[in-house]
């Protein structure tokens, strides 16, 4: 009998994603898969309303997240979403 062999690494799913870890939305816990995401996506993944900016928090500094990019969760990232500001004034 062939059992396909196990591993300690968790199977990613189609998108890259493994694991579930824990993140930090807005002062709220949240449990996202560990991985790639292109920002659209992670917003979605993490509840963030729709045309929200999001922003990475490093060391107390704000790191904006433009839809254009991309980043890889591995857990314990902290996130602020809020209204985009405006540029004009």
């Amino acid at each position: 009998m062939a059992e396909q062999a196990t591993t300690t690494q968790e199977k990613e799913d189609e998108h890259g994603h493994g694991a579930l870890v824990e993140v930090e939305i807005d002062g709220k816990p949240r449990r996202i898969r560990r991985g790639r995401y292109e920002i659209p996506e992670l917003k979605i993944s993490l509840g963030v309303p729709p045309g929200y900016d999001l922003e990475l928090v490093v060391n107390g500094e704000f790191k904006p997240l433009p839809d254009s990019s991309h980043m890889v969760i591995h857990g314990g990232e902290v996130f602020v979403s809020h209204v985009p500001r405006g540029g004009n004034s």
